[in-house]
């Protein structure tokens, strides 16, 4: 490193234990490998890169899904912090120090992912495993479980059930993701071979399943769980089958989300059908895509993250996950030389240009959020780092591509100059800049009226002002007014 003149930038927050585990992670033998008992960071889909061991799998029952050649390009980890065990392609680990070296100890600020730093840093010092693992890693070796992923997928599982469950050799997601009443434990993977499991709006993969809560169809004063699933239809293969089971045993099958749960309200208003209007008042009656969960931004945003998901133009050539009814607005931000963020061109001493060393925009220190001084080390904006978002998201506040944005609290994504200068959201850390807040709060009637102004105005200045107008808040561009 000092050859080479390297220096890496770490927070002044758990500088000693950083420090701690950056020294153990030296010392530490074959760290470069990717060898049994090394140390790595482990990536599956929809979780930030995770400490993890690799396992010795001449101690696992031999696997009857893997063919001996793809033993070769996967690995088995077991991952600190949460002891799920997971096969992962070579590629997708990365070793412990090299981690360390990226920051990748502070993309994540979960408890259990600091359970599992702390879990990793204790392995280091005295090579012995915690006992939940051994345990866990124990059962695997003498109930010969099945622990295993398919080539091109990645398998994880919040428990070992899950793992055997994938005996159909199908790529699928597994994940366990509570949003309020809404739990959805596989994202299923995206079939190419077929344009009928996606279309404008949505993409259903294959394999999805969700769980709901919500007024039993038997008796709906009560309350029962429904499990949601996306199928291939085995009449006609190409097209999907949507079911829904409720825990009471009665199953719905419709050939949309929609179709499903509209079946499953009409049963509800037979059950009731001498108190409709109680009924109404007290069982809201959403869109299927909504109680699937298809409709959930984080969902959205997982679901396009996907292997193959680009595959499905039909939803990415429609804006995907933009305002609906407006084609995207590309610009070329590629060397521009001026602020993203402000539109200003002035260079100032203690707020100095960034230049983004992979997409080329370029922001001024401060208004993109960034603190520390990166003394000639290569710079990327927040959608060029590890662990982005696969497919480029779109801004959720206007129809313009890439840009300076950051993350919003509800899972998306947005132009920091949008965030400024629409009213109603906010920033909740201005010094780093994100997340953006208060976009639920945002009148939508105006927002959707305006931007037929916004799309056929030419993007030169990236801002958005904001012009009171019959009472209402509207936005507009700079160049429009």
């Amino acid at each position: 490193m000092k050859c080479l003149n390297l220096k890496f930038g770490t927070s002044n927050l758990d500088k000693k234990g950083y420090d701690e585990l950056l020294a153990l992670a030296v010392s530490f033998h074959d760290y470069q490998g990717l060898d049994p008992d090394d140390l790595v960071w482990a990536k599956i889909t929809g979780h930030a890169m995770w400490p993890a061991v690799i396992v010795d799998e001449s101690n696992v029952h031999a696997s009857r899904a893997l063919k001996p050649i793809r033993l070769d390009q996967s690995i088995l980890v077991q991952f600190f912090g949460t002891h799920d065990f997971a096969r992962i392609k070579s590629k997708q680990a990365v070793p412990f120090l090299n981690g360390l070296l990226s920051s990748l100890h502070l993309k994540c600020k979960q408890a259990r992912f600091s359970r599992g730093l702390e879990e990793a840093k204790e392995f280091l010092l005295t090579q012995q495993l915690p006992e939940n693992m051994l345990q866990l890693r124990k059962s695997i070796e003498n109930d010969g479980s099945d622990v295993n992923g398919q080539d091109d997928a990645i398998g994880s599982c919040d428990n070992l059930s899950e793992e055997r469950a994938e005996e159909n050799g199908e790529d699928a997601e597994m994940t366990q993701i509570e949003l309020g009443n809404l739990r959805v434990s596989n994202l299923g993977r995206i079939v190419s071979d077929s344009d009928h499991f996606h279309n404008k709006m949505h993409i259903w993969p294959e394999g999805y399943t969700a769980f709901r809560k919500f007024a039993s169809v038997k008796d709906p004063h009560l309350v029962t769980s429904y499990k949601m699933e996306v199928l291939r239809n085995s009449d006609i293969k190409a097209r999907p089958l949507f079911r829904v089971i409720s825990e009471d045993g009665l199953q719905i099958d419709g050939s949309t989300p929609n179709a499903c749960w509209k079946e499953i309200y009409c049963r509800i208003k037979e059950k009731q059908c001498n108190a409709a209007s109680e009924l109404e008042g007290n069982v809201c009656q959403r869109s299927g895509s909504d109680m699937f969960g298809f409709s959930n931004p984080q969902i959205r945003q997982l679901i396009q993250e996907l292997p193959n998901a680009r595959s499905c133009l039909k939803y990415f050539e429609n804006g995907g996950d933009t305002l609906r009814g407006y084609r995207a607005v590309h610009v070329n931000w590629k060397d521009l030389d001026f602020c993203s963020v402000c539109d200003m061109d002035e260079e100032y001493e203690d707020n100095l240009f960034l230049q983004c060393d992979k997409c080329r925009m370029m922001v001024h220190a401060r208004c993109y959020g960034e603190l520390e001084p990166l003394n000639g080390v290569l710079w990327l904006c927040n959608l060029c780092r590890p662990g982005a978002p696969r497919v480029s998201p779109r801004c959720c506040l206007c129809p313009v591509t890439g840009g300076a944005m950051k993350p919003t609290t509800d899972g998306r994504w947005a132009h920091l100059a949008c965030a400024i200068w629409i009213p109603e959201t906010c920033l909740k850390d201005v010094k780093r800049m994100e997340p953006i807040d208060g976009l639920s709060k945002i009148n939508k009637g105006p927002l959707e009226t305006s931007m037929q102004h916004l799309y056929s105005c030419l993007w030169s200045l990236h801002t958005v002002l904001t012009s009171y107008l019959s009472s209402c808040i509207s936005p507009a561009l700079c160049t429009c007014c």
